[in-house]
């Protein structure tokens, strides 16, 4: 999409926007990327995806999506405070918007999945990436050490 005449994409996004067709942007996969800011602009809905996780393809992937958002601000100029916050928002709720998922959120009625992590703001959380401190799913706290420990056995075998 990168490389789209611009009387093409203008028909695309009108096109994807009468559709409700979302976008994902991938920016493991090389330097041509969807136009993240043309597409959010003209109201269409964008998410950051990571389709290779250590695989031949790509084996540097580490299925974190705050590392995904972080190299997504370098790649597409998003290096402003409110861009860090839509950042975040296309790893969370733009994505859950892509796939249709209902009761997504904070609020009452929600499915009881979150992740909680250790730092004070998005700026912070996009910076250092870190793995989240606690997961929840379902409602339940998520054994995390077990989730690693059968995560290497399946490496192993």
């Amino acid at each position: 999409m990168a490389l789209y005449p611009e009387n093409y994409l203008r028909e695309l996004k009108v096109l994807l926007g009468k559709a409700r067709v979302s976008v994902v942007s991938n920016p493991h996969n090389g330097p041509l990327h969807a136009r993240v800011k043309e597409l959010l602009g003209a109201g269409i809905n964008v998410c950051l995806g990571q389709d290779d996780i250590s695989d031949a393809y790509y084996p540097f992937g580490r299925n974190n999506m705050l590392e995904v958002a972080f190299l997504a601000s370098h790649l597409l100029w998003m290096t402003k405070k409110s861009e860090f916050e839509t950042l975040y928002d296309m790893i969370t709720t733009r994505a859950a918007t892509a796939i249709n998922l209902e009761r997504y959120g904070l609020g009452l009625g929600c499915a009881a999945n979150l992740v909680v992590l250790e730092q004070a703001d998005v700026t912070e959380a996009l910076r250092f990436h870190s793995p989240p401190s606690i997961v929840i799913s379902h409602g339940r706290v998520v054994d995390t050490d077990r989730m690693r420990e059968l995560a290497q056995t399946a490496i192993g075998d």
